[in-house]
């Protein structure tokens, strides 16, 4: 066998497409609400930033994410991106 022919499985070039592809559908919602100017955490493809909330718990998260980020930011659950809004003056303009 010659050095310069190695041989790649088809198996392993389409798992390899196969992974980007689904990498690209996990986090394509995810910079739709920085371009806008809307901070949040980071959050892991799939998962959204849910291991936040199973490790400190709702509450000490929302707190920590309005200290982080404001009283207006952005947390995804799974793909499903939450607004949140602690802005009294600004909830009511939103729902006028």
């Amino acid at each position: 066998m010659d050095m310069d022919e190695v041989e790649i499985p088809i198996w392993t070039i389409l798992t390899l497409i196969l992974g980007m592809l689904l990498s690209i559908y996990a986090t394509r919602k995810f910079s739709s609400f920085s371009a806008m100017g809307i901070k949040g955490p980071t959050p892991l493809p799939f998962l959204g930033n849910y291991h936040q909330l199973r490790v400190k718990g709702v509450l000490e998260t929302d707190l920590e994410c309005m200290r982080q980020y404001g009283r207006t930011y952005v947390y995804f659950h799974r793909s499903t991106p939450w607004l949140i809004v602690g802005d009294v003056s600004m909830i009511r303009e939103i729902q006028v």
